[in-house]
């Protein structure tokens, strides 16, 4: 059997696509009991479930992720520059430090702020490739950085961790996400 989107094969194992992500089952039949019509209305097609939220948010959470390392790398460098100016002018905006040009401990946050930049930075890249390669380590390093990203630039940081949150930390969604994650090739 192939996957009727991408015509990758498709071996029956699951119910979505290992590589485009899409449901491989078809019509589910009427719905339950109970569900709000005791049988369905006239004219109205075979109830299909909506697509699973992990399969319909996957691509837009990497793509968010891709644009919160963005921003976090912007962040980074303006606060550096403005640390950098403010060692180097005594304070800057006419503010000067009683003891000098802010001592040790200003010139000690230029690495500390540069380090941070870049590991954020590259932590951020790393769950937008995660999730959009759907890595089996996606979801968990999504869901760890999330809660690491509730107050970093807010408040874009704290929305996409709320997003990541309700797309990835039910446990409905760690059924879906091991479905289609890609576990063919090992690593990265």
């Amino acid at each position: 059997m192939t996957c009727p989107t991408c015509g990758a094969p498709f071996d029956g194992v699951g119910s979505f696509c290992r590589q485009c992500g899409a449901r491989l089952v078809g019509p589910l039949g009427p719905p339950p009991p109970g569900y709000g019509y005791a049988a369905p209305p006239p004219g109205y097609a075979p109830y299909v479930q909506a697509s699973p939220r992990v399969q319909r948010n996957l691509q837009i959470l990497s793509l968010l992720w891709v644009g919160l390392a963005v921003l976090r790398f912007a962040k980074g460098m303006v606060g550096m520059f403005f640390l950098r100016s403010w060692i180097r002018g005594g304070g800057g905006f006419g503010h000067h430090f009683p003891f000098g040009n802010g001592g040790p401990f200003l010139s000690a946050m230029m690495p500390f702020t540069l380090t941070t930049t870049v590991v954020m930075t590259a932590l951020s890249l790393m769950v937008a490739y995660g999730l959009y390669k759907r890595r089996p380590w996606g979801r968990t390093m999504a869901i760890v950085m999330s809660i690491l990203s509730m107050i970093s630039v807010f408040p874009f940081g704290a929305g996409l961790s709320i997003f990541t949150l309700w797309v990835l930390a039910p446990a409905a969604s760690a059924v879906e996400y091991d479905t289609i994650a890609d576990t063919s090739r090992p690593g990265f």
